[in-house]
């Protein structure tokens, strides 16, 4: 604290990490990923009573994450290393098997750099509850790759002559930012003791990313591929667009008297954007110019009139209170998701480039939800919470990740979110148990008894089935036909036009998209009961020991995780495709649940002894 109205602080952090894990990522038990990495933050909050009614709120943190990473081979179960000496800095030998694949890869060095800056006045007058604000944001990341790569793919042990061989030589060491600032105004009007009303408008601008190095190949258009050529040298991925406004209301209204249990009607409103430039960080390591040696590579390509996604969101919901402690309420909410970004795989459409990966603002989504909800919070040694939720979700955007995007029609594509859940039901429920004796050891013996209850039931999750074959660079997936055996070739000269299965390893340069529609599949549901005994012996108010007793599973209900729709390797091998693994469960730990969570699997018993303080 500086003065009675100015107050001050500020925090530094540093934090010193690493790790080895052996076969992460798919690769073989040899394979030991060494990753280091050093984070240090910097932060400074100001506050200052400019008036009795008006204070001012600034923040500003510097961020800087440098991570270290390299792969390295060992003789782990008796394997025997291959000489040091690779041909590239990075070198991949897959047998197209699970855990088949090892890798050797240099130690490189990336460097994370944020700046950002948060300010705020907040102004009361009469009703009022004035705020007005900003955000401004500023990535400065240094990436920096592997000089070369090669990555040798064979079909098994027995194959002779490699399905694919990529040489790729990598320019090192890009320099993009990315900048987003944010204004908003908002009032909070207490227009009554029944209503309170609250609206305002935020002002978003997110410029795509700059750079001082070499700069990314942008386009002319992106409407027909096989005329799609490159812009002018230096041009800017897209335009930046500046009437990206949002604005948002809501209000909460009392129906009830005041002297009646409360019954409070809330609802609200608005538009949200979408500020995350990530996407367009994958350019700098995924394609041309960036990357070269290959004959077909990918070219990143983003529609020149690129416009920020929004999704416009609203909510109604009714709250009845019983008495002074218990609720039960129901909401319905929704929103709607416009010019998400989309990204399709094209291949051999264009003369110049063979390799297209277009992001457009063709993706959309759509989101309905009823949600009910009682809650009692702990009062006379009963506690409870019990959440019910229907809803549904689609959309046409299958994955975030360019480089697992699959070879669909976005107009064709839409279907059941991957994260789409129609029926969810979660509960809690804690009893402290009365002592049947008032006194005497009887009553120390048999007081602060207490038992717990969590469980968790929901229908199944949608399951995509997809076939996956390598490309030049990485690997693509289509849809398979109903018979989820094989997808269609209908060029005559490869294999004579017939259907192939995913074993054929073709890259075929007209491919049709199979029937079976995405996420049309549901994976297996889950249920599970969870249940606890304790009791807490207080030695002072500040100190306890507490004994408990868990029973996770405590029906020993299987829950079967998913089948995989697709597999991690091409071909034949596909060993699991289709088949249930492992089994699953859900932690329950968190939103309002007490500390004690589900293990999953089979029954669990679990003894533990805490000391509180």
């Amino acid at each position: 604290m500086l003065t009675l109205n100015t107050t001050f602080n500020g925090r530094y952090t540093f934090a010193d990490s690493d790790a080895a894990l052996r076969g992460a990522g798919g690769f073989s038990l040899n394979t030991t990923s060494q990753i280091r990495s050093r984070s240090q933050t910097i932060t400074g909050a100001l506050s200052q009573i400019l008036t009795p009614n008006a204070v001012l709120d600034l923040r500003a943190n510097y961020s800087h994450l440098r991570v270290n990473g390299a792969y390295e081979l060992d003789d782990f179960g008796g394997a025997v290393r291959p000489v040091d000496r690779f041909p590239a800095s990075a070198f991949v030998f897959d047998l197209n098997s699970r855990n088949a694949a090892w890798m050797f890869g240099d130690e490189q060095s990336n460097l994370q750099r944020q700046f950002n800056v948060v300010g705020s006045t907040s102004i009361i007058q009469g009703n009022h509850s004035f705020k007005f604000g900003g955000d401004y944001r500023r990535l400065s990341p240094r990436i920096d790759l592997r000089t070369s790569e090669e990555n040798t793919l064979f079909d098994g042990v027995a194959q002779a002559i490699p399905l694919r061989v990529s040489h790729l030589s990598f320019v090192n060491s890009q320099n993009p930012v990315f900048q987003t600032l944010s204004l908003f105004a908002q009032d909070e009007w207490r227009q009554s003791s029944r209503l309170t009303l609250t609206y305002g408008l935020r002002w978003e601008l997110a410029p795509p990313l700059s750079t001082n190095d070499l700069k990314p190949f942008a386009v002319d258009q992106v409407n027909d591929p096989a005329t799609l050529k490159l812009a002018a040298p230096g041009a800017s991925l897209w335009k930046t667009t500046f009437l990206d406004f949002a604005p948002r209301a809501g209000f909460a209204y009392q129906l009830s008297d005041p002297n009646d249990d409360e019954l409070m009607l809330r609802g609200g409103a608005g538009i949200l954007y979408d500020l995350g430039q990530d996407r367009s960080g994958d350019i700098f390591a995924n394609s041309i110019p960036f990357v070269s040696g290959a004959p077909a590579l990918p070219l990143l390509a983003y529609d020149p009139q690129l416009k920020l996604p929004y999704v416009i969101t609203w909510n109604l919901s009714l709250q009845q209170s019983f008495g002074a402690s218990q609720t039960l309420s129901a909401t319905y909410l929704g929103s709607s998701g416009k010019r998400l970004l989309h990204t399709a795989t094209l291949l051999d459409q264009n003369p110049n480039f063979s390799f297209l990966r277009l992001t457009t603002n063709r993706g959309n989504s759509a989101y309905r939800a009823l949600q009910i909800k009682f809650d009692r919070p702990p009062r006379d040694g009963v506690a409870a919470l019990v959440s019910y939720t229907w809803s549904r979700s689609l959309d046409n955007v299958t994955e975030d990740s360019a480089r697992r995007v699959i070879m669909a029609n976005p107009d064709g594509d839409r279907g059941p979110s991957d994260f789409d859940v129609r029926h969810q039901l979660t509960g809690y429920f804690s009893y402290e148990l009365p002592a049947p004796v008032r006194d005497g050891i009887g009553n120390k013996l048999l007081r602060n008894w207490a038992i717990q209850s969590l469980f968790n039931a929901r229908s199944g999750r949608p399951l995509n089935v997809v076939y996956m074959f390598p490309t030049s660079f990485g690997v693509a997936y289509l849809r398979p036909d109903v018979s989820g055996r094989s997808f269609y070739v209908s060029d005559p000269a490869v294999a004579g036009g017939r259907r192939l299965n995913a074993a054929a390893f073709l890259i075929p340069t007209d491919m049709e998209q199979g029937n079976l529609s995405r996420n049309s599949l549901r994976g297996f549901p889950f249920y599970q009961v969870d249940f606890a005994l304790r009791r807490k012996f207080s030695f002072s108010e500040e100190v306890a020991l507490q004994i408990q007793a868990d029973a996770f599973n405590v029906l020993n209900h299987a829950n079967f995780e998913d089948p995989r729709g697709n597999d991690l390797v091409v071909g034949n091998q596909s060993l699991a495709f289709g088949q249930a693994t492992s089994m699953t469960g859900r932690s329950l730990a968190g939103g309002g649940f007490p500390s004690f969570y589900s293990a999953g699997g089979a029954r669990t018993l679990r003894f533990s002894v805490k000391l509180l303080f």
